[in-house]
């Protein structure tokens, strides 16, 4: 992949704890850049191996034994992260991905979120893309692309994309929020109609740059996760400096990575680690 060398499959840089513990969590190789302090007088990077819920553990080049560091003093002295994951990386796919060879994609992806529906249309490539995940032991959630206007809308969505995936049974649902026809009512119908059917995990996907046109933070509790992207201006396939302004548990980071068994770019996101963790989403140890 563009710029992720020695098979790492994406390459993500920010200044969040979280986010970096997150990945320590999954398996990612997480890189510091750290300020004076306890480390070094004059700032030096460091490799991450492993985090608790007290230390951050290091292999620190001035010493020749691996080192940790309880995290409030970490967090205080640390600059910023270079995030490389591992083969397991956390992408969304819809009929516009085409053909995929599944075989080739299950051991560079921890989990898939397919789109199942367009309003109250079934996405042309879902059945053929949620049999082939299901035969193959690969976790994924669904989503509705919606056009919730109302609550009438809202429900009807809410109907059709469980009486498209439900029979495949999803780890959750996910509304993705991107139209400037939805409604706060049209939202509150779509996931009470999920409720009312049995669903227990519902999420929204919310656009960035509509998310308080939306007024989302009203709606916010009324979703088990948060999902929202924001990409580099031009997006270059890396996550660098353009994290959400809106407290989320998945950040699409970008719509221009390339990944093993799909011809064309696809979305790519990772766990931020401020809400559920990558075994959350999965039901899997990371």
């Amino acid at each position: 992949m563009k710029n992720c060398p020695y098979g790492f499959t994406g390459f993500v840089q920010t200044k969040s704890m979280a986010t970096a513990r997150s990945a320590l969590k999954a398996g990612a190789l997480v890189v510091a850049s750290m300020g004076p302090g306890y480390w070094t007088s004059g700032g030096h990077y460091i490799c991450l191996w492993m985090t608790d819920d007290t230390y951050m553990y290091a292999c620190d080049p001035a010493s020749k034994t691996r080192v940790k560091q309880k995290l409030g003093p970490f967090e205080e002295q640390r600059k910023q992260f270079f995030i490389f994951y591992r083969p397991a990386q956390i992408i969304d796919i819809s009929k516009h991905q085409g053909t995929i060879d599944f075989d080739a994609l299950k051991p560079h992806v921890s989990l898939v979120i397919a789109r199942a529906s367009c309003g109250s249309d079934k996405d042309e490539r879902f059945d053929e893309y949620a049999r082939a995940m299901k035969e193959r032991n690969i976790p994924f959630g669904v989503y509705c692309y919606s056009y919730a206007r109302d609550a009438m809308k809202g429900q009807e969505e809410a109907m059709r994309l469980i009486q498209y995936a439900g029979a495949y049974a999803p780890r959750f649902y996910c509304i993705d929020m991107e139209e400037t026809c939805i409604t706060q009512a049209g939202v509150q119908a779509f996931v009470k109609t999920l409720r009312d059917m049995g669903v227990k995990v519902v999420g929204a996907y919310v656009a960035h740059h509509r998310y308080r046109e939306y007024g989302f933070a009203a709606l916010r509790n009324l979703f088990d996760f948060k999902w929202i992207p924001r990409y580099k201006t031009p997006d270059d396939g890396m996550a660098t400096g353009k994290e959400p302004d809106f407290e989320c548990d998945l950040w699409q980071y970008t719509s221009n990575q390339r990944i093993s068994g799909i011809s064309g770019r696809v979305d790519m996101n990772i766990v931020t680690g401020t809400g559920k963790s990558r075994e959350w989403f999965t039901g899997r140890a990371a």
